[in-house]
């Protein structure tokens, strides 16, 4: 795989990541799946988003809400353990698809009705961490599902991206553990690539925060809402 790309996209993908709480996978998952295997893509774009979300909590840490954690964290853990496992046996090209087309369809529907927000009550989380869950396992593209659901609770912006970093790390932390544990590796040079890409997010989570830190939250929302379009149309045409 061109080393340079990666770089650049992983620059990217972090920049725009942390601007939107989506982490690094949308972007990612595409272009690795060009070069490397879906297992091994999952793996080395989950290690990379895993750190992409520690850059939020770090970045954004007074942001954090834990009962909104920890209603929405546990579902996800639960069944992103179980989808990590059928992603290495099933193909999830459809359901992207149909991932694609949901957030189309929920972007234009925040762009008109900007005042839409979902109560943040128990039910309410725990029904959207599981979903989160489910899909970040199956596809490695559950960022934007799970911006879709906090988007919908109109949190402040420091605590939109303080959540979903936290949310990240406790749902991936175990996706990750799965695909290891299932026999997933990467290749001595991927490992070493880390050493220079991870440090690289950081960089690009930094120069987020100072737009993150000084827009406007109704603005905010809806540059979340643009990328969650965006992201869609990806999934679409990908």
């Amino acid at each position: 795989m061109p080393f340079l790309l990666l770089i650049f996209a992983t620059f990217l993908a972090a920049l725009i990541g942390t601007l939107t709480g989506f982490g690094t996978s949308t972007l990612l998952v595409p272009l690795v799946l060009t070069f490397l295997p879906p297992a091994q893509t999952l793996l080395l774009v989950g290690i990379i988003h895993w750190f992409g979300d520690l850059w939020k909590v770090i970045l954004f840490r007074h942001g954090i809400r834990r009962s909104l954690l920890l209603y929405f964290a546990l579902p996800g853990i639960i069944t992103t353990v179980f989808a990590a496992y059928l992603a290495l046996i099933l193909a999830s090209d459809g359901l992207t698809n149909l991932i694609g087309w949901f957030l189309v369809i929920y972007s234009l529907f925040l762009i008109l009705s900007p005042t839409f927000a979902i109560p943040p009550r128990p039910v309410n989380a725990i029904l959207g961490g599981a979903l989160y869950g489910f899909l970040a396992g199956l596809t490695g593209l559950g960022g934007p599902i799970r911006s879709a659901f906090l988007s919908a609770l109109n949190l402040k912006n420091n605590v939109y991206l303080a959540t979903s970093g936290m949310i990240g790390i406790s749902i991936d932390t175990f996706r990750l553990i799965t695909y290891i544990y299932l026999g997933t590796r990467l290749s001595p040079q991927l490992n070493q690539s880390l050493f220079i890409l991870i440090p690289l997010s950081f960089i690009a989570a930094e120069l987020a925060k100072l737009v993150v830190t000084k827009l406007p939250h109704i603005w905010f929302r809806r540059l979340v809402s643009l990328f969650l379009a965006l992201a869609g149309i990806k999934l679409i045409l990908s």
